[in-house]
């Protein structure tokens, strides 16, 4: 968990919604080591279940996904990024993810992504 998660967590006093978040989804199969194998609709519907309880607290959850065609000789493949992204409402009032993988918007103008 990157460092700013964790202490955005523990200052809403999230952390035990959280592990009960992380132990939904392994216990779910939502996803595997290779991350490719995530189910978008399985994680989607776990997240909405959980979104009511970060959000009570002041902290707004986020499904983000990403594709990148990776081109090789005369084919390719899809290279597939998954994450989920916590935003504190206080902080960021209006902040919406460049990549939502709820409403497959990509807002932006694809360069790289930025961590905050």
């Amino acid at each position: 968990m990157p460092i700013y998660v964790e202490n955005l967590l523990k200052k809403k006093d999230l952390m035990a919604e959280y592990e009960q978040l992380v132990d939904h989804v392994i216990e779910s199969g939502v996803g595997d080591n290779k991350m490719k194998r995530w189910n978008n609709a399985n994680l989607t519907a776990i997240l909405k279940e959980y979104k009511p309880m970060f959000f009570a607290k002041g902290v707004e959850i986020f499904f983000s996904r990403r594709e990148e065609w990776v081109q090789h000789g005369q084919s390719g493949h899809y290279e597939y990024f998954r994450w989920i992204e916590f935003v504190d409402r206080e902080e960021q009032p209006s902040y919406h993810p460049q990549y939502d993988a709820e409403t497959k918007r990509q807002k932006g103008f694809g360069g790289g992504c930025s961590i905050m």
